[in-house]
């Protein structure tokens, strides 16, 4: 059911790391490398008499690009040198898009109901991530952000498990706080 199937007991975590490169004041592109921890369950489902349950462990390799929509109009501009009203919040704020490629190698360990069916162990699917982010520029080399992003995989596997009822591949969210830390460049000339 997309968001209206997220629940707090249902959530588990991420670890992200990113090297991004900025292309152009608006358009940025990073490699992305995260480790993601998975649950599913028929609770609450249409098929709680099945009493499937999975944890899915993914390593997820990508290339994603950043289009910011909504830049802040000074660079050079940061929340420090700023008062501490609500406009100098959001005037240091950046909004952006993300769209990409990736893959999702996986593992999957299923409950005992699962023991006996056509349980697919682990694997590796092509996916492809989305979304949007904010960043906070807070000092001229560290960003805050929050970033939530879903991930289109290109198998019904995830959880380890799929019928013949099933019409559609598996989709996973990701609700990332970040810290950017700008590495110096060389000299302008």
């Amino acid at each position: 059911l997309g968001f209206k199937d997220l629940s707090y007991k249902q959530t588990r975590f991420d670890i992200n790391g990113n090297l991004t490169y900025r292309l152009s004041r608006t358009f940025n592109t990073r490699v992305s490398l995260a480790y993601i921890m998975l649950h599913s369950t028929d609770d609450r489902g249409s098929n709680e008499g099945r009493q499937f349950e999975s944890t899915t462990n993914i390593f997820e390799p990508a290339l994603i690009f950043e289009y910011f929509f909504i830049k802040n109009k000074y660079e050079s501009s940061y929340l420090f040198m700023k008062g501490k009203g609500l406009w100098a919040l959001l005037s240091s704020l950046d909004f952006y898009a993300f769209a990409g490629i990736g893959g999702a190698a996986y593992s999957v360990n299923g409950n005992d109901a699962l023991e006996g069916r056509d349980l697919t162990s682990s694997g590796f699917s092509p996916v492809i991530p989305g979304g949007i982010g904010a960043t906070l520029i807070y000092t001229p080399n560290i960003n805050f952000g929050v970033e939530l992003g879903g991930r289109y995989a290109f198998t019904d596997y995830l959880d380890g498990y799929t019928s013949q009822y099933s019409e559609h591949n598996d989709v996973y969210y990701l609700l990332n706080f970040t810290v950017t830390y700008k590495l110096k460049t060389g000299p302008k000339g």
